[in-house]
């Protein structure tokens, strides 16, 4: 299967090809897949749903739509009938792209789009998915000043401390022994506030 894994990424790969963030998106993809398999092992979820869902899960971005978790069912089976998925495993996938942020209207209820929200969320908390967020706060929510970028994710921050964030027991660990993300934003609101940013 991670050969299948290997081609799904090559997918994605022309996916992106003149897409403005290629790189950056590409390894993002990346890293949340990289966390689904980790939590798809010990959570004991579906891993042929889960690996898709999170290299694809931002696949409505790099198609233009308007809101990126609501992938139609059409666009995700012309990419995923390419690795022999059945309509039932589209539409788990699907349901996993739809409930992946902390934005979405629906809630995850499975086991595996728990998964992949935990998966892409435990980005926010990596030095590269902190990166990411202040490079596409313009993009994804028109903050154009970093006091509010910082303010947007010391809440999701503040949340995840509290461990109300996360849906599943191994992305509560994970977060628990993540150091980095619980002294990176009352650092970087010392420096703004000491140069006036």
């Amino acid at each position: 299967m991670q050969s299948i894994f290997k081609e799904m990424l090559n997918e994605l790969d022309k996916m992106l090809k003149g897409y403005r963030y290629y790189t950056m998106e590409r390894t993002h993809a990346r890293q949340v897949m990289d966390y689904g398999i980790i939590l798809s092992e010990r959570e004991n979820s579906d891993m042929d749903i889960v690996v898709p869902a999170t290299i694809f899960h931002d696949v409505g971005r790099y198609i233009g739509l308007p809101n990126h978790r609501e992938v139609d069912f059409d666009t995700l089976s012309s990419i995923l009938k390419k690795f022999r998925y059945a309509d039932n495993q589209i539409h788990s996938v699907q349901g996993c792209i739809r409930t992946h942020s902390i934005n979405s209207k629906q809630k995850p209820s499975t086991i595996e789009q728990k998964v992949v929200f935990d998966s892409d969320n435990l980005t926010l908390i990596t030095p590269f998915g902190t990166t990411r967020w202040f490079f596409m706060a313009e993009e994804w929510g028109g903050v154009t000043n970093i006091k509010d970028a910082i303010e947007n994710l010391a809440a999701i921050y503040q949340k995840i401390d509290e461990k109300e964030f996360f849906y599943t027991d191994t992305a509560r660990k994970i977060a628990n022994k993540n150091t980095f993300f619980r002294t990176y934003i009352e650092d970087l609101t010392q420096e703004v506030n000491k140069f006036k940013l």
